[in-house]
């Protein structure tokens, strides 16, 4: 079955968590937070709470390593650059 490559806008939900927000009480560090004062070390985004603005482009996924169509052929295909076969620089890791 052939891949391809979309590219959209979306809008998501992020839940972001300030730790150790210096202020004189909790409304001052909500608005220390609001209005980018302070950084925040974790977040996520939060499944099924995104919104699709626009779809940008949608492409069939070319092989990183020589640009033919090995992400769309079978893996024992014969057809197959090295690169690809055996990634060889991990960009189709994960």
């Amino acid at each position: 079955m052939p891949k391809f490559t979309v590219e959209a806008l979306e809008k998501f939900v992020v839940r972001t968590v300030y730790r150790d927000v210096e202020a004189n009480n909790a409304e001052e560090a909500e608005a220390l937070c609001k209005a980018g004062s302070v950084g925040y070390d974790t977040h996520s985004v939060e499944e099924g709470d995104e919104e699709w603005l626009k779809t940008v482009s949608v492409e069939q996924e070319t092989c990183s390593y020589c640009g033919g169509n090995c992400p769309n052929e079978p893996e024992d295909s014969e057809y197959l650059c090295d690169g690809f076969a055996g990634d060889i620089d991990g960009l189709y890791a994960g």
